[in-house]
């Protein structure tokens, strides 16, 4: 599993809660594995760490264990292809990950606008809307 973030720290912490919470179908499949994150560059690293840990406070949620990956020693389709499922928020690099027909998980994190995938991939099967 691989998250793909957009370039904002509410996008991010957003993602993690639905992610994480309690007795989901897709926490069930990852409780035990590895959460990859590919930050957006404009997102601090340490910042996002510091998230992570006060969600992990949090009895709510129960998250697994988190690596993050350098951006400047993979590129953005290395880290499609390392992966079985793709993660997104509000990024449109979803459209990329469903033209190469990747398995894509996206979560809804606005409810004023929808998320950002053409309507060409609307009806894939390899994408999932939570």
């Amino acid at each position: 599993f691989t998250f793909i973030t957009h370039g904002t720290e509410d996008e991010f912490i957003q993602v993690l809660k639905l992610l994480f919470t309690s007795e989901t179908t897709i926490e069930r499949r990852i409780r035990f594995k590895t959460l990859y994150i590919r930050l957006h560059p404009s997102l601090s690293i340490k910042k996002m760490q510091n998230l992570i840990f006060l969600l992990k406070r949090d009895s709510r949620y129960k998250i697994c264990k988190i690596n993050f990956i350098n951006n400047k020693a993979e590129s953005f389709a290395e880290t499609l292809y390392k992966t079985k499922f793709c993660i997104f928020g509000d990024s449109s690099l979803i459209n990329i990950a469903l033209s190469l027909e990747m398995n894509v998980i996206s979560f809804r994190t606005s409810y004023t606008y929808k998320p950002p995938i053409q309507k060409i991939y609307l009806k894939k099967k390899n994408l999932l809307f939570f």
